[in-house]
């Protein structure tokens, strides 16, 4: 995603018009390069396309630069919102464990606006990037409300794409008795088990619940957590479920987030 600023916030004309072309130029070399890999994934059987939003035309003259400014996140949100069934997939930044740590200001904005589901994962820049990541483990974030459960369609997909193994985790308080949870869950298990996928556990933990689910998945090796929150829809602020603020600016691990509007 290109976005230079127009002219007028460049007093010689001569710097704006040479910072125009290095923004071609690096275009051009970024197009390559997304075009490389679209080639890489379609080798693998993945249907890809490479897509730049920015400038695509010669030096401007005045005010006609043949595309309308906007910030990343807008122009991913609009590109996403082309297609009902799209999964946003995004890297992040930011220190592990459960100090505050803050998402890059793109991946919040998107997380903010986006109304299909995002799945954000966390770049560690000091740690190479393995050819190839397993995720052994979905967990499943859920308080026992609807809102919480309309995640499990997305988990299963992944599950049966994955071989992946499915964990049903639910946080009660410490003065609540946790065996109405614990069946609630067995019957999911039981569903999801009828739905095809053939390794479901679940767990009960007591405490605070974004520090127990950060700190069960900071346990659980190669895993991936699905949860849903609320909010309102379109590119204004809208504010995330407490709990999974937390969980997506704590969690080492990848998070796929699913919002509802109900």
């Amino acid at each position: 995603m290109f976005d230079p600023q127009p002219e007028f916030f460049w007093p010689n004309p001569t710097e704006y018009l040479q910072r125009h072309q290095a923004a071609l130029d690096f275009r051009q070399q970024v197009m390559t390069d997304l075009e490389v890999h679209s080639g890489s994934l379609k080798q693998d059987g993945i249907d890809a396309i490479a897509v730049v939003h920015g400038p695509e035309g010669g030096a401007p003259e005045g005010h006609e630069h043949g595309h309308e400014y906007g910030a990343p996140a807008e122009h991913i949100v609009q590109q996403a919102g082309d297609n009902p069934d799209t999964l946003i997939l995004m890297s992040t930044h930011g220190r592990s464990g459960l100090g505050r740590w803050a998402i890059g200001s793109t991946a919040e904005k998107v997380l903010h606006a986006a109304n299909c589901p995002l799945m954000l994962v966390r770049a560690h820049s000091e740690t190479p990037v393995a050819p190839e990541t397993a995720i052994k483990n979905i967990v499943v974030t859920t308080d026992g409300s609807a809102l919480a459960e309309s995640i499990l369609p997305h988990a299963v997909g992944l599950s049966k794409a994955l071989g992946s193994r499915i964990k049903l985790l639910r946080v009660t308080h410490e003065d609540r008795v946790d065996a109405d949870e614990r069946d609630h869950l067995l019957r999911i298990a039981e569903r999801l088990n009828g739905e095809g996928v053939a390794d479901v556990t679940v767990e009960v933990l007591n405490g605070d619940p974004a520090t127990a689910i950060v700190e069960y998945i900071d346990r659980s090796p190669d895993c991936l957590v699905a949860m849903t929150t609320h909010g309102r829809t379109g590119l204004g602020r809208w504010t995330l479920g407490s709990v999974t603020d937390r969980v997506v600016r704590h969690s080492a691990a990848p998070v796929l987030v699913l919002r509802s509007s109900h």
